[in-house]
């Protein structure tokens, strides 16, 4: 049996590490930004952005949300119109 492992300096080690990584594969990583909604296709089949709380869109074909599923499904995103095999119990 393995023991645990931890990053030398921190969790947050992990973070600083793919954001390069990220960026020189053209992605944008915002941080200390608060989202108001995940943008979605008419029919809610895709994640398209997101809208900002200061009203900014920000496009994109990837969204990558880290606010929990509850919260991602039933706060940031229309459950009704974003499809997810877990959205149906989530708002319940």
């Amino acid at each position: 049996m393995q023991t645990p492992s931890y990053p030398v300096g921190g969790s947050g080690e992990i973070a600083r590490s793919i954001v390069p990584v990220i960026q020189e594969a053209g992605g944008q990583v915002l941080v200390n930004a608060r989202v108001a909604a995940i943008l979605t296709t008419p029919d809610g089949s895709k994640a398209t952005g997101v809208q900002m709380a200061s009203g900014e869109k920000v496009l994109a074909p990837i969204v990558i949300s880290d606010a929990g599923v509850y919260n991602t499904y039933s706060r940031l995103s229309d459950a009704g119109r974003l499809r997810c095999v877990y959205s149906l119990d989530i708002v319940k």
